[in-house]
């Protein structure tokens, strides 16, 4: 399932959603903690997945589900 974030610029990025109970693959990406409607509460950047682990153990996942975040969202983004 894709969500569509819009960034400040106006530019439309698709974030497909994922299982942060599944492994995840050793890739950048830029992920967000997304509420039921698909708006962020959280957004971050990684050069590996499988070091930054976004989900319920992050260290933002509290916070951001104090503000109704459910879901986890995340695209893939190539790193240098």
């Amino acid at each position: 399932m894709q969500t569509i974030l819009t960034g400040r610029s106006g530019q439309k990025y698709p974030f497909d959603q994922v299982n942060p109970s599944l492994p995840y693959n050793p890739v950048g990406a830029v992920y967000a903690f997304v509420n039921s409607d698909g708006w962020p509460k959280y957004i971050g950047k990684t050069n590996d997945l499988v070091v930054r682990n976004p989900g319920p153990s992050h260290e933002k996942w509290s916070e951001a589900a104090g503000f109704g975040a459910t879901r986890v969202l995340a695209v893939v983004v190539p790193t240098e």
